[in-house]
């Protein structure tokens, strides 16, 4: 059996951009992400990881696995969640004062 013929050199940004799309289209649904690529990849003449690694650019970088920080972001969301429940119970309060008033 043959090497497979590789293709080096620049990717046309729509090329790239669409490859992403039809992965991400094709993955949740159909498949795993790695079958979305090969399938992608076949189509394009490019290697799966290739495409792979164009998924993971798009996606940006992934979030942070340590615990410490996750935990700090956690807790910044619930102080967070807790200042928008206080807000949410004035403007409550401030509505049902002004209903009362028009009464």
């Amino acid at each position: 059996m043959s090497a497979p013929q590789r293709r080096y050199g620049p990717v046309d940004d729509r090329v790239r951009r669409r490859s992403v799309e039809r992965v991400r289209m094709l993955a949740p649904r159909l498949m795993s992400r790695t079958a979305a690529a090969k399938v992608v990849a076949a189509d394009i003449g490019r290697h799966f990881n290739t495409v792979l690694l164009w998924v993971a650019a798009e996606d940006g970088p992934p979030l942070s696995r340590s615990v410490p920080r996750l935990e700090a972001v956690v807790e910044k969301l619930r102080r967070e969640l807790v200042s928008s429940q206080e807000l949410n119970k004035a403007l409550a309060e401030a509505l049902d004062d002004g209903a009362r008033e028009r009464s």
